[in-house]
């Protein structure tokens, strides 16, 4: 309890004053020219920076390769030949601002607004360019910005499919279909009026494995046609060329070797088939033969050949297509050579 007639309070035993009016008695004063003082350094830290950056240790000239970019063309039209694409800019400013400009980000920003066609040229000057403050342009080489613009048009063509190369050995393109088979293009008038058809990307035939599908790109004059849709659907018909051989002297059997002979004893064979079928034919002893019919020994009589073939080879002829067929002993194969027809 504090005793009476002690406004602050004291301690009972030791007469001090409590801990909080201890503190409070304890810390010093804010000075007023403690925040001046930091005032005043803040401000001479910016008063040198700024001095620094607008005057740096003095002024650089500098030249830049800057490109040009058109806006503001109008819907209607397009650019179809920018003969000035780069400028070369020379710009005059602090050195450390200079230093710091980099030319790939700076953009020379031409207005084509009122552009009219065929050409458009536009003068150009500090304001085509953002360029930091204090720095200037000292000189602009060329000192004009021309396009080559046009209208904008659009039409529908025919697709024209582009082959390079040729098919596969034993095969051969029996036919194409494109879809779709016409399409839409978008680009400049003088372009796209001249157009009688617009080509595929070319197609490798020698790529091809039979019946083949493939999605193939529009050709767009390296981008100045825009075509709707950019790509086609195009199916190819693959076929396999059939070729014909003559196999000379090719033995003739008989199902009942033991008791016939055929006259004369050998034959040629002419077949066709794919290329790669007839390079493995081979006519062994037993495949050119003839059908006794169970005729009684000791007749004579005459037949026609049978040839035996795999199942993608067919018989064309046989020369003779008669042989004469006697009771005796078949002859032995005198052997067969394969012989490419003419």
């Amino acid at each position: 309890m504090t005793p009476a007639g002690d406004p602050k309070g004291t301690d009972a035993r030791s007469g001090a004053p409590p801990p909080a009016a201890r503190t409070s008695a304890a810390r010093p004063r804010s000075s007023p020219w403690t925040n001046l003082g930091l005032w005043v350094l803040s401000l001479a830290t910016a008063t040198g920076l700024w001095f620094f950056v607008n005057t740096g240790d003095g002024t650089e000239d500098r030249t830049m390769r800057v490109k040009l970019e058109a806006r503001n063309l109008p819907a209607e039209l397009v650019v179809t030949n920018a003969l000035t694409e780069h400028v070369e800019l020379r710009v005059s400013g602090p050195s450390v601002i200079v230093a710091a400009i980099d030319p790939r980000r700076l953009k020379g920003v031409v207005d084509l607004s009122n552009a009219q066609p065929p050409r458009v040229r536009e003068g150009l000057g500090e304001a085509n360019f953002s360029l930091p403050r204090k720095v200037q342009v000292k000189r602009i080489v060329p000192s004009w910005a021309i396009f080559d613009v046009d209208r904008l048009v659009t039409r529908t063509v025919a697709v024209r499919l582009e082959r390079r190369g040729d098919p596969r050995p034993g095969q051969r393109i029996g036919g194409v279909e494109i879809v779709p088979e016409r399409v839409t293009v978008t680009g400049p008038a003088q372009v796209v009026e001249a157009m009688k058809d617009l080509p595929t990307r070319p197609v490798e035939l020698g790529s091809l494995d039979e019946s083949a599908q493939l999605e193939v790109e529009l050709e767009t004059s390296g981008g100045v046609v825009r075509a709707q849709p950019a790509k086609v659907l195009v199916r190819f018909d693959v076929e396999t060329v059939h070729e014909e051989r003559r196999i000379p002297r090719v033995a003739v059997g008989a199902d009942d070797a033991g008791a016939w002979s055929a006259s004369p004893g050998s034959v040629a064979v002419v077949v066709r088939g794919p290329r790669e079928s007839l390079d493995r034919l081979a006519l062994d002893d037993g495949s050119v033969y003839v059908d006794v019919g169970g005729r009684a020994p000791g007749t004579s009589f005459r037949a026609r050949p049978r040839v035996r073939l795999p199942e993608d080879v067919e018989l064309v002829r046989v020369e003779p297509d008669e042989v004469s067929v006697q009771p005796a002993r078949p002859r032995g194969n005198a052997g067969a050579r394969v012989e490419r027809r003419p």
